[in-house]
């Protein structure tokens, strides 16, 4: 009788953890999940200086840069969200920066 109890007891608290995670499955609520995102005015910005933050960073501005070692690339990605049809959109745009 004992251990018919504890089966139940048991059996009743996996089906309500299970249906706590179904209904924050279905309501996209789960508690545990965040993201953060920083967006900053870059026009009032210092500039990057990447051996402040321990980066080494090395290109030759002279004459391009054998293929073989591969090539830079810089793009400014822009990111907006705009309200299409009543929802929320994010709209990404890339340009190439010439340097």
């Amino acid at each position: 009788m004992p251990g018919a109890v504890v089966s139940v007891v048991v059996i009743l608290v996996l089906l309500a953890f299970s249906i706590y995670r179904c209904i924050a499955f279905i309501n996209r609520s789960d508690p545990n999940l965040s993201k953060q995102s920083f967006m900053r005015d870059l026009d009032s910005e210092e500039p990057l200086i990447p051996s402040r933050f321990g980066f080494n960073i090395g290109f030759g501005l002279r004459r391009d840069i054998d293929p073989t070692y591969g090539k830079f690339i810089a793009l400014k990605v822009s990111q907006n969200y705009v309200n299409i049809n009543g929802t929320r959109t994010r709209v990404k745009s890339k340009q190439k920066v010439d340097f």
